[in-house]
């Protein structure tokens, strides 16, 4: 039983550095929710989602880097386009891909 857990959390440490997020500005405060940033992960079977608002926040999920700054939004630093105020955007990654979404919308890079 004891080698069933330590490979359960062997397991679950292997896969923590593939998905992180942070919120820009202070920590308290964004968990407070008095920044207005938010970024939130979920993944399953290697498969994921990334779902970010707010004026700055990151979010790195299974080798990709999500970010929201200076009122654009990028992956792995190239520019996916300018974003409203009050943004939504959704990174899905899949079998299939890898598709960026703003406020329901296909992004694709450089959309201006």
């Amino acid at each position: 039983m004891k080698t069933a857990h330590y490979l359960a959390a062997l397991a679950l440490a292997a896969a923590l550095p593939l998905c992180q997020a942070h919120a820009g500005g202070n920590a308290s405060a964004a968990a407070k929710g008095n920044a207005g940033n938010s970024a939130t992960i979920s993944i399953n079977n290697s498969e994921g989602t990334a779902t970010l608002r707010g004026s700055r926040s990151t979010a790195n999920i299974l080798g990709d880097v999500v970010e929201i700054k200076d009122g654009a939004v990028y992956v792995n630093g190239a520019s996916f386009g300018a974003l409203q105020k009050n943004s939504e955007v959704i990174y899905t990654v899949t079998k299939a891909g890898r598709v960026l979404y703003v406020d329901g919308q296909a992004r694709s890079r450089d959309k201006r």
